[in-house]
């Protein structure tokens, strides 16, 4: 079934579940496809003291890695970018990361501190 659907059904159907995971964790969903003329974050969440920027990857095989492999340097770059007007909008000042979220049909794949800001060119 989820083969017949848009990607853009499928990308809902996997941040929801994405959300769902985080918010099992303890985390607290602030913010949900934030778009900025640079990009969209996904999901913004608060864990504990530390907002974090999430990437959610859904993918309908069962090769686990493969939307993590789709968040390149250039995707990185953009969501760093957002979330700093994100965080300049809001008047945030807390320590932030990258988390990356991966959905198949078989698990939910949580990688927190996927990547790092510092590492980005401006």
């Amino acid at each position: 079934m989820l083969d017949r659907m848009s990607a853009y059904t499928k990308g809902l159907i996997g941040e929801d579940r994405a959300a769902e995971y985080l918010q099992a964790k303890g985390m607290i969903l602030l913010s949900r496809r934030y778009r900025t003329p640079y990009g969209e974050i996904d999901l913004i969440m608060l864990d504990g003291d530390m907002i974090t920027f999430v990437e959610v990857k859904s993918r309908i095989g069962k090769d686990k890695g493969s939307g993590f492999a789709s968040i390149t340097k250039k995707k990185q770059k953009r969501i760093v970018q957002t979330a700093s007007i994100y965080m300049a909008a809001h008047q945030i000042d807390k320590p932030s990361r990258f988390d990356a979220v991966e959905i198949t049909p078989e698990a939910v794949v949580f990688i927190p501190n996927a990547f790092d800001a510092s590492g980005i060119a401006w």
